[in-house]
């Protein structure tokens, strides 16, 4: 093979060269220039206890600019308004009494949300509410209200609650489980942005805890499977204190 046909080959070679350096040049700035997706750890957001600071978002759950603005008729309010998680809004608990969110006042709330059929999740939740009890001690409903809130109002009236309840040792004087009509439900879903209906269908297991200060303003938000009972039972000492 002559010289001549190699000098005729090498612009192709050249210019093969030249894409290769742009896709590798592409590739460093790509790795160099940080990911646009979370802003930070979990921890950074929630804190090593599993608690969310007031006034912090948690990463994919607080409202957008546009909903902070105004969330509409569910009781949130305008951005920078406090909002009353504890609103005149009626449920059913257990035992087929009407209890209306805004009668709940005077006193800290923890909130949970769950559903009588789930055998994982929820069950996890509420022994983790079981053991906060505990730590506050035997008359713990003089401290707090413990409050469960279905996600499935369509299958959980207070039979089922009340059921759900016994299974789980949770039968308590000072704990309420509550249903309702899906509409009335889903009020308190919107204002807690906790969805009643995952993809397809299927039932959404939320793992937060949500302490509520007697005004129905939000104290904390807690990751349920991560945050200590004892850290929980404290917050609740020191919200109640500030009665």
């Amino acid at each position: 093979m002559s010289p001549w046909k190699k000098e005729e080959n090498a612009p192709a070679k050249m210019w093969g060269i030249s894409i290769a350096v742009v896709v590798a040049i592409t590739v460093v700035l790509l790795v160099a220039v940080p990911g646009r997706g979370a802003s930070g750890s979990e921890a950074e957001w929630r804190g090593d206890n599993g608690a969310v600071r007031k006034g912090e978002k948690v990463p994919g759950r607080g409202a957008s600019d546009s909903e902070a603005k105004r969330r509409g008729d569910n009781g949130a309010a305008r951005k920078g308004e406090k909002v009353d998680y504890l609103p005149r809004m009626s449920l059913i608990d257990q035992n087929g009494k009407t209890v209306s969110l805004t009668s709940l006042k005077g006193r800290p709330v923890l909130i949970s949300f769950i559903h009588a059929s789930c055998k994982g999740a929820c069950q996890m939740m509420t022994a983790k509410m079981k053991m906060v009890a505990q730590s506050l001690g035997s008359k713990f409903d003089s401290s707090v209200t413990m409050v469960s809130i279905t996600t499935d109002p369509a299958h959980d009236g207070p039979r089922q609650l009340l059921a759900y309840a016994k299974n789980e040792g949770a039968d308590a004087p000072g704990w309420l489980f509550l249903t309702g009509k899906p509409k009335e439900v889903g009020r308190v879903l919107a204002l807690y942005h906790v969805p009643m209906e995952g993809p397809d269908d299927s039932l959404t297991h939320d793992l937060d805890l949500f302490l509520i200060a007697p005004d129905g303003c939000e104290v904390r938000q807690y990751q349920g499977m991560k945050v200590a009972p004892d850290v929980v039972a404290s917050d609740i000492r020191k919200t109640s204190a500030r009665r």
